[in-house]
């Protein structure tokens, strides 16, 4: 799909790395009894932009994504910008929206770094400058629920993930969509 779709390597790089993010959240929230689907999770980030460069493009990229017949991944890509975030829906689309905020460029950073350039460059524009703090309010709510849930700080998974092995090989996953 990211080839068929001329997804340039830069954004296709950023997207491997939020869907590095994402099932390694996933997996420990998974142990944790929460019941998820990893396969969404991991389909939903690294096809999340899509239609980077679009105005409006996560809207887009979950057109694209219906019109596919992927529905379940469409509501994430389509959430991966704006959430309405409850912390009893700890789901597969509040997963990806966090990773996503976790991740600039292929760097994994705090949700604060990730945000601060946004907040500097909008601090003139009130209406943008709001949409800025709500998305990193909601990225909080959903690290800190993910945090509750599992009992340790996220920053302790995220650690876990730069230590293991895996993220430096291709999955199943990453194979199957390589040669399709």
């Amino acid at each position: 799909i990211l080839r068929s779709q001329n997804v340039d390597g830069a954004v296709s790089r950023h997207s491997r790395r939020v869907m590095e993010v994402a099932r390694s959240i996933t997996s420990a929230l998974l142990r944790s009894g929460l019941s998820l689907d990893l396969g969404l999770v991991q389909a939903g980030a690294l096809l999340h932009d899509l239609a980077k460069g679009q105005p409006d493009h996560a809207a887009v990229g979950a057109t694209l994504l219906h019109t596919m017949e992927f529905p379940r991944v469409a509501e994430i890509v389509a959430a991966h910008t704006d959430l309405e975030f409850s912390v009893f829906e700890l789901d597969e689309r509040a997963i990806v929206f966090l990773a996503d905020k976790l991740v600039r460029g292929e760097e994994l950073v705090t949700i604060e770094q990730r945000f601060q350039p946004a907040l500097d460059r909008f601090a003139n524009n009130p209406p943008a400058l709001e949409a800025a703090l709500r998305r990193r309010e909601t990225a909080n709510q959903v690290a800190h629920a993910i945090e509750s849930r599992l009992g340790v700080p996220l920053s302790a998974v995220l650690n876990e993930m730069t230590k293991s092995t895996h993220i430096e090989h291709e999955t199943p996953l990453e194979q199957r969509i390589a040669n399709a």
